[in-house]
């Protein structure tokens, strides 16, 4: 395992820092304030979010030319004259436009989705065109349904799906927004042997809150806040067009807003985040973040393909948004929703996916919280990414998942390639493969999971003070990153190559990692006698145990290898048809509803016990706010 950390890197268009010689930012950080120190040359023995310190006979203490190492707009020179006129934009026009157009993938790469919010009822349209004058369009149009009172207007909600998109083609498309057709804005189809994803890491539009401002003691409110990161995401999207030329989607780790409920300055958020006008060139495929989880907002703004509508009876406190999946020319990428799936969700969204396409030689998972991270602020929490290792490590192994990236820790972490184990020497259901990066590993064995650092640059935040086996690499730039993972398929021969590049320098912060194999053959049916042949495992022979379940039967665990068991928990679970497993563990009865079933909380989720289980005991615990309807 290696660590490094890099100075903080200034591209030559973010401009030189100005400097202060009576300011001091270390006194401004309320309980958290020191003073300066008298010697602005000593040795920085700790670098954070707010600046560097030393340390001097009277404790801790600021350099004053070394603070702010988080992306503060007012501190660079060069862009001043753009950054002055932006603000005046941003707060006469752009953060007001909740009408912004959102285009995600489609089921498959002939498909597009857009959506958007809209002030009137009327049927939405979009164009498509080879020319960019708009003639010989084709049209399509969509829903719209009424979707809140904001502001002193109303809002509806649009949804069109563009189909017949061809491989490797310019296209031009028209949005009519309250009647009115938009000037065409332009994008291009990928060549399906060679293409470009791009990935980041908690955008977090308003991230920045609460922060002190430069050479002030007056802390950030939700304005500057949201203005300040929504010009440095535009940067960062500018960046990443400007390294990959023309990359084909771009998918985010969750938390695209900052505010933690349903009202105007979460609108905001999603202004500047749709604001960049390459946006509209680029299908996006978000996850939802856990800062998103408490509105509707993220499933009014993005269309997104396949959403997984589970039949559970209960209704949370946090409004449920969308786990889905898409296939990308030769890559399966499954968006999961982390901030309440249970394991049960994330089995059926996957077995769901799997079955729809199932002969894809790359398989991403993408969602928000980091389950083989090492950030101090989340990681290691039993609420966050650690609540689904258990389940998901083992789904991934089953299903042969290549990468994994993650968000919500503010750092950035890369792991060795991980496997399911039954257990290991620490109680852990995981075993690993070392990883390498430079160098070709040929038919990787394992998932490699990364964890994507702040691409905003409004927040960064620090590491675990321990040591984990699983991980490879991990740094705090303190800088804006992105990643980029790039397909090519030769030869009989596919790849996909992995780096992560600083936004302001395109300096690579790691990588490259390169993964090749043989193009994958189609898959054939299952045998008669087990359904998980046609997935390359056996029937199991002994065991009867289910690990996990999926639409075709069931999977065990036995010889050190996965294996089909052909039922399902249906045949066993009474609430299985309601989207509920029912209690392996748990003898602690959480609720009983209206007909007398017995509810319990085990594996990050409901349970329902047998109606024949004994031995139970009823725990005090106000399950009702989050589960009202059970």
């Amino acid at each position: 395992m290696k660590r490094f950390t890099l100075a903080l890197l200034l591209l030559a268009s973010y401009g030189k820092v100005k400097s202060s010689s009576d300011f001091c930012w270390s006194e401004n950080l309320g309980e958290k304030s020191r003073p300066c120190c008298k010697n602005d040359d000593g040795i920085v023995v700790l670098k954070d979010m707010n600046g560097s310190w030393g340390l001097e006979e009277d404790g801790m203490c600021g350099y004053r030319n070394k603070g702010y190492n988080w992306n503060l707009r007012d501190k660079y020179d060069d862009t001043r004259e753009e950054w002055e006129a932006f603000k005046i934009k941003w707060d006469n026009e752009y953060r007001y436009n909740f009408e912004r157009i959102a285009i995600t993938p489609g089921e498959d790469e002939s498909l597009l989705n857009f959506g958007w919010e809209s002030v009137t009822d009327n049927k939405p349209y979009i164009r498509i065109s080879k020319n960019s004058d708009m003639t010989d369009y084709k049209e399509f149009s969509g829903d719209n349904d009424f979707y809140r009172k904001l502001g002193g207007s109303t809002y509806y909600v649009n949804k069109v799906t563009v189909e017949g998109l061809e491989h490797n083609t310019e296209y031009y498309y028209q949005r009519k927004l309250n009647e009115d057709w938009e000037e065409a804005a332009k994008f291009t189809t990928s060549d399906p042997d060679n293409f470009k994803f791009v990935f980041v890491g908690d955008p977090q539009i308003g991230g920045s809150v609460s922060r002190v401002g430069y050479h002030t003691s007056k802390t950030f409110d939700y304005s500057e806040a949201v203005r300040n990161d929504a010009f440095n995401w535009n940067v960062t999207v500018n960046s990443f067009f400007k390294k990959t030329g023309n990359p084909s989607l771009l998918l985010s780790a969750g938390d695209q807003a900052d505010t933690m409920g349903e009202d105007e300055s979460q609108e905001q958020q999603y202004s500047g985040l749709l604001l960049p006008e390459l946006i509209k060139t680029i299908p996006i495929a978000p996850a939802l973040g856990n800062h998103e989880v408490y509105s509707e907002s993220f499933r009014h703004h993005f269309n997104v393909p396949n959403p997984y509508k589970p039949k559970k009876l209960d209704t949370l406190s946090r409004i449920s948004a969308y786990n889905y999946y898409f296939k990308y020319n030769n890559v399966l990428v499954v968006v999961l929703e982390s901030n309440h799936n249970t394991c049960h969700d994330c089995e059926m969204v996957i077995s769901n996916a799997i079955d729809e396409y199932p002969d894809t030689d790359w398989r991403i998972a993408l969602f928000h919280h980091d389950l083989y991270g090492n950030g101090k602020t989340h990681s290691q929490g039993s609420s966050d990414g650690k609540r689904l290792r258990a389940c998901l490590t083992g789904l991934f192994d089953i299903y042969n998942f290549d990468l994994v990236i993650n968000g919500h820790d503010h750092v950035y972490t890369s792991t060795h390639f991980i496997t399911y184990s039954s257990k290991n020497n620490k109680g852990e259901n995981y075993k690993l493969s070392e990883i390498e990066e430079g160098k070709t590993i040929k038919n990787p064995n394992g998932t490699l999971f990364i964890t994507a650092n702040c691409s905003s640059g409004s927040k960064f935040l620090d590491f675990e003070d321990s040591s984990f086996d699983y991980v490879y690499q991990f740094n705090q730039t303190f800088t804006s990153t992105f990643g980029v993972l790039d397909f090519k398929n030769e030869s009989g021969k596919v790849r996909m190559t992995i780096n992560v590049y600083e936004v302001d320098s395109h300096d690579i912060t790691d990588g490259p990692y390169i993964f090749e194999k043989d193009v994958k053959n189609t898959n054939e049916e299952g045998s008669d006698e087990c359904w998980s042949t046609s997935l390359g495992y056996p029937c199991c022979e002994t065991t009867k145990d289910i690990i996990y379940n999926s639409n075709k039967g069931s999977w065990g665990y036995e010889n050190d290898s996965w294996c089909g068991i052909n039922e399902t928990e249906a045949n066993t679970c009474w609430a299985y048809n309601d989207g509920y497993l029912c209690c392996k563990n748990t003898k602690s009865i959480q609720l009983i509803n209206e007909d007398g079933d017995k509810f319990g909380f085990e594996d990050g989720g409901v349970c329902a016990f047998q109606r024949d289980a004994e031995n139970l005991n009823i725990i005090m615990l106000d399950f009702r706010s989050k589960y009202a309807k059970i």
